[in-house]
Formats: C-alpha cells, sequence, structure tokens
C-alpha cells in the first residue's frame, strides 16, 4: 500500500512524466516503459489483456518461462512458449515413433513421440509396428533386390537377392553384370528369341524348319550345325549332312509293314502305304498281308484262290497280280509267276493261263513238252520220235512222213530223207 500511495502521489511534487496507475482489476500499475514503475520493477505486457496493456512486476519475480503451471515470465499466461520443453526425448512408441519431443500439457512435460508413415524400404520401422521393411521381399522385389534401393533394370528379374539376366535377346546387359544376353550364366537354357534357346554361353538354334537364322549364325535350318539329328519337318524328316531327309536305308519306300513306323517318311505307316500293298503286315502271322476295306489300308488273310478273278483280300491286286499268288495254281494246268499266269500243260487243247492261246501256241509252252514225243517250238508242236508209227504231234503226219522228222533218224541205221 505504501509503494501505491507513493506512486500516486509523484504528480504532486512535479512528476509530470508519470503516466501509470492503479488498476483496480487486476491490483497492479499500469504501465507503458520500465520508467513507469518504481525501481526493481519492469513493465511486461500483458498476453491475456487487451493489446497494450502492461504492469508493473517486480524484476526478481519474472524469470523465463517454464512448464510448471507458473506464470513465470509474468506475462499473464501460463506456461505459454515454456522454455524448457521442445527438445528431443525417447518415448514409449517403436520404430520411427520412438524419438520425441518434450510438449507441456497441464503444467507438466510430457514425451510426445512421431507419427507412424507408410512403410517404407529404408531399414526402418516407418509404420513403428516393431518390424522393419516388412512386406519388401529382398529376394524377389526387383525395386529392393538384396537391399532397399537396389533396382533390377528392364530385362532382368530380382532371383535369390540377385538381379538375373531375364530377357536374353536384347543385346544389353540387363542386370549389369558385364555379360549379354546368352553370355550370361543367368540365360542358360533360356531363350534368345523364337527357336532360339541359350546354350553353352551362345545361341542354339531350336527350329530347323521354319527357314529363319533363328541363332544369328548366318546359317538357317539344317545347314546350322546344331540342326544335326534333329527334326526338320513332319513324319520323321530330320537334318541329315546339311539337308532335310528321310534317315537309314529304306527312306525310298516302306521298309517294314508290320513295325507301326512311318520308314519312308511320306506320313503313311505300315499298310497305309502303297508301298506296302500284298506285303506281309503281321510279325508273327504269316498268314496276313496289307489290303484295303473300303478304299483304306489294312491287315487282311492273304488272297489264297488265285484263279477266280477276284481280289479275294482287298489288296487291289486280284490272282496273279498278287503276290501272294506267286507259284501258286491258278487253275488247272496253270501256275502264278512273276505276277502271270503260265500255261503248264502244253498237250490238253485248253488255254490254261487264260491268255488265248492254248499249248504251244502259248509262248509259255516254248521248249516244253506237248505230249509223249513231242516239244513245243517256236509256237508249234514237233515231232521228236520218228520212228514210232505215230502222229506224235497231232499235225496228221507220223515219222518220216511228218516235215519235223527231215534228216532226223527213223531208227537203227535209218534217216528221214524227203519226207521218206
Amino acid at each position: 500500500m505504501n509503494r501505491r500511495l507513493l506512486v500516486v502521489a509523484l504528480p504532486l511534487v512535479g512528476l509530470a512524466a508519470c503516466t501509470f496507475g492503479p488498476d483496480p482489476d487486476a491490483d497492479l500499475f499500469v504501465c507503458q516503459t520500465d520508467a513507469d514503475c518504481e525501481a526493481d520493477y519492469r513493465c511486461v505486457v500483458q498476453e491475456s489483456e487487451p493489446a497494450g496493456r502492461a504492469y508493473c512486476h517486480k524484476a526478481d519475480s519474472i524469470a523465463p518461462e517454464r512448464c510448471d503451471g507458473e506464470d513465470n515470465d509474468r506475462n499473464g499466461l501460463v506456461d505459454d512458449e515454456p522454455t524448457d520443453v521442445g527438445g528431443d526425448c525417447a518415448s514409449e512408441l517403436l520404430g520411427a515413433c520412438a524419438a520425441g519431443t518434450l510438449v507441456c500439457e497441464g503444467g507438466a512435460k510430457r514425451c510426445v513421440g512421431g507419427a507412424p508413415t507408410d512403410e517404407v524400404c529404408n531399414g526402418k520401422d516407418d509404420d513403428c509396428d516393431g518390424e522393419v521393411d516388412e512386406g519388401f521381399d529382398l529376394q524377389t522385389d526387383p525395386e529392393n533386390c538384396g537391399s532397399c534401393g537396389e533396382v533390377c533394370e528392364a530385362g532382368s528379374e530380382c532371383a535369390s537377392g540377385d538381379c538375373r539376366e531375364l530377357d536374353c535377346a536384347d543385346g544389353l546387359d540387363n542386370d549389369g553384370d558385364e555379360t549379354i544376353d546368352c553370355a550370361d550364366a543367368d540365360c542358360a537354357d533360356q531363350s534368345c528369341g523364337e527357336g532360339c534357346e541359350c546354350r553353352d554361353g551362345a545361341p542354339f538354334e531350336l527350329d530347323c524348319a521354319d527357314g529363319l537364322d533363328n541363332d544369328g549364325d548366318g546359317d538357317a535350318d539344317c545347314a546350322d550345325a546344331d540342326c544335326g539329328g534333329v527334326s526338320c519337318g513332319d513324319n520323321g524328316l530330320v537334318c541329315v549332312a546339311e539337308a532335310c531327309g528321310c534317315p537309314g536305308p529304306e527312306a525310298a519306300a516302306e521298309e517294314s509293314c508290320a513295325d507301326g513306323q512311318d520308314n519312308d517318311c511320306d506320313g503313311l505307316i505300315d499298310c497305309a502305304d502303297p508301298d506296302c500293298a500284298g506285303r506281309a503286315c503281321d510279325a508273327t502271322d504269316g498268314s496276313l498281308n496289307c489290303g484295303q476295306v473300303l478304299g483304306e489300308g489294312a491287315c487282311l488273310a492273304r488272297e489264297t484262290e488265285c484263279g477266280d478273278g477276284i481280289d479275294g483280300d482287298g489288296d487291289g491286286l486280284a490272282d496273279c497280280l498278287d503276290f501272294d499268288c506267286e507259284e501258286k495254281a491258278c487253275g488247272e494246268g496253270c501256275q502264278c509267276q512273276g505276277g502271270f499266269g503260265i500255261e503248264l500243260n502244253c498237250a490238253d487243247g485248253a488255254d490254261n493261263d487264260g491268255d488265248q492261246a492254248a499249248d504251244c501256241a502259248d509262248a509259255d509252252c516254248d521248249q516244253k513238252s506237248c505230249g509223249a514225243d513231242c516239244e513245243c517250238r517256236d509256237g508249234a508242236p514237233v515231232e521228236l520220235n520218228c520212228a514210232d508209227g505215230t502222229d506224235n504231234d497231232g499235225d496228221q503226219a507220223a515219222d518220216c512222213a511228218d516235215a519235223d522228222c527231215a534228216d532226223q533218224s527213223c531208227g537203227e541205221g535209218c534217216e528221214c530223207r524227203d519226207g521218206a
């Protein structure tokens, strides 16, 4: 009370510069500058009061604001902008959220940790769940291969934590190991383009039938050494001696008609191949041969009747034309030989082989017997015995009367001359 009375009394002794006075509400003296206050007092602007209002406060009661529930700097506000907070502290949170900042709440300091963020691959626990870089597979992630931020370039993949060449045909070192395409061990047995595969560190021709130089060595298909013995087309064609053909000695025709193989590479197997017509079609049953049923090749019983004019086994060949009939009878006095009926009886007056020529008139009978002491020569019967009194060749002339006997023996000490 004495201080207040002294200040009020000052204008009475002529100190016209003093402008402060008591504030009945605050029970303090108002001021504008420190000069308006007594010694050891300071003029402090009140942040909680209308703009510009200030009060005199004892100097030793003014201190930097602290977080203690007090108005340490006497600006009318409690714990505003305290100087003992804002620093780093360790919170009870995990990962990146553990590092906190001291804040003032209710007159007490508290450590507030950081806010969690989406997890990224950086070796930190960004989402503060106690796990680091979860969700990132460093073994397979092309953006983080082996370690965070290790990016596999286009044309490569991440496998077992290592960038590996994936495109083996682009001429680029996609995985950065200073080897390109097939020269890169990663490309072993991988495609190096259409019809091409990496083998032993180099491109290898795979397609030997497309007319293309798939491995880029200047040679296409069978001309490429890679294609030796490799298929170059349908029906068993393979590359042999830099050319596409059917392998083996049977290439010209079906070798076997009972092996289930297309031996001549014509796309036809066994009886389905015309080469097999009439040939054995069963390795264990010799009674079967290749024939036809409704135009389709089939393994059928062999031709047994060789003189009926019928294709009995359906192989398209009847009677003697069928190989089954070789050396078999094609009728009375007829035998199949070489695909034709052959006259066997040259003395029965019958056309046994159906060639419109009978007995000696049939060329088959040349030099063959046409009866007792008769032989077919040049299409006619010839008398052989000129002393038996018999017309052996049936020309109505016997012995020396037969021109066949001219200059021939007609008995002991006898020779036919001039028909006698």
